[in-house]
């Protein structure tokens, strides 16, 4: 094997683990997001709205809602 053989070897071993890091941050940042989307949700889900206007009460509820489809609904 040459050594320009072997550069190319090694650079696109290099690549693949690029790739691998790259999706490992993705992933992390996901999650990251996802979770505080989770803890806003148990947050609104142990808010007292007896006091509440019925406007606060209404934007209360679909804040609920867009929260919960985004954790729970499976688009897939």
């Amino acid at each position: 094997m040459d050594i320009q053989a072997a550069s190319k070897k090694r650079h696109e071993e290099f690549v693949k683990v690029q790739l691998r890091v790259s999706d490992a941050k993705v992933e992390a940042a996901r999650l990251k997001r996802e979770a505080a989307m989770l803890k806003t949700y148990n947050s609104f889900m142990g808010m007292n709205t007896r006091e509440m206007t019925d406007e606060l009460k209404a934007e209360h509820a679909i804040g609920l809602k867009l929260l919960r489809e985004k954790l729970f609904c499976n688009n897939s």
